[in-house]
């Protein structure tokens, strides 16, 4: 991402500008294809929209979603990695299970020895605090796919 192009105003060698109100490319049997050895950049000042009847395939070694221009003029690239949702999933899934586990252990098998050196035992005062803690622990369980998967964004 180190290569920015020279505007066209500098640029010397051969080149084509095409400039007019409105331009359409349409392919009416096979395709529209664009091939550069360097760079191919589209800017506007509106929106920029693609549509497509069946998939959006895009196939890069690294793709960066976002920049941010610093204070010094220098460009800085997307920084956060995206989570792949299936496998975060069945971590958190996992992660539940453990706090889970840990929960129920607490409340059945913990003791501990008190001031006067008296061991303590099960509280039955305590296994509401319990039981809420698991059922929210199970309310995530339930909402992560439907809350933080997205049904349209699939990575690799």
């Amino acid at each position: 991402m180190n290569f920015t192009p020279k505007d066209t105003n500098v640029y010397n060698d051969n080149q084509i500008i095409i400039n007019s109100d409105r331009l359409i490319f349409n392919a009416k049997q096979d395709s529209i294809l664009f091939s550069s050895d360097k760079v191919i950049g589209f800017n506007t000042n509106g929106s920029f929209h693609f549509d497509s009847e069946k998939n959006f395939i895009v196939n890069s070694n690294k793709i960066v979603l976002g920049l941010k221009n610093t204070a010094d003029g220098s460009i800085i690239y997307g920084q956060e990695p995206a989570i792949l949702g299936n496998q975060m999933e069945e971590f958190i899934s996992d992660l539940i299970d453990a706090i889970q586990h840990l929960t129920e252990d607490i409340e059945t098998k913990v003791s501990f020895i008190d001031s006067s050196g008296y061991e303590t035992a099960f509280n039955p005062n305590n296994k509401l605090a319990f039981q809420t803690t698991i059922a929210m622990l199970e309310e995530l369980r339930k909402s992560f796919a439907s809350k933080c998967k997205s049904q349209t964004v699939l990575l690799k």
